[in-house]
């Protein structure tokens, strides 16, 4: 067994960086489920250098008809402009025939 160590940088303070509450956002991907949704959508965020920190899917629905679910919990660099982010994810929306949004998270302290 080998044991690595590194020191972590605080992540509740929101200058932190990428990865920080703050700068968390959910990306959500729902339609017919086909090969290809989880690369085309995290090619999308490795161009963009959005850090991918979660990612959950499963094929949900009723009466027979399979819905795909994809939720991605993502924190992109800073600087990112999010409404160029938002405009590429509706393109590739359009090209997958799946509805994708994303919406920044908002973390309550307990």
């Amino acid at each position: 067994i080998a044991v690595f160590l590194r020191e972590l940088p605080d992540t509740a303070d929101p200058a932190a960086g990428p990865g920080s509450p703050a700068d968390a956002y959910l990306v959500r991907v729902m339609g017919a489920d086909r090969p290809g949704i989880v690369f085309r959508v995290a090619e999308e965020m490795t161009r963009r250098r959005v850090n991918i920190t979660d990612v959950e899917t499963r094929v949900t629905g009723e009466d027979g008809t399979p819905v795909y679910v994809m939720l991605m919990e993502v924190a992109p660099p800073p600087g990112t402009d999010m409404g160029e982010l938002e405009s590429e994810l509706a393109r590739l929306s359009t090209e997958l025939a799946v509805e994708i949004s994303i919406r920044q998270i908002e973390y309550t302290a307990l």
